[in-house]
């Protein structure tokens, strides 16, 4: 039962973005980035986005 209650957060989450998802969502969909995103690996992802 508790992945259950843990998929239905998860579906609430995107059901209902917060502030900051929906203004970075926005953000996206205007091509607003410091720069080129790394996608040639998951490492390299994170680290372009300096995460």
């Amino acid at each position: 039962m508790t992945i259950k209650k843990e998929l239905l957060g998860l579906i609430d989450a995107v059901d209902e973005p917060n502030e900051l998802t929906q203004q970075s969502y926005e953000d996206a969909k205007r091509g607003n980035t410091k720069g080129p995103i790394d996608t040639s690996s998951v490492d390299a992802m994170l680290k372009s986005m300096e995460l």
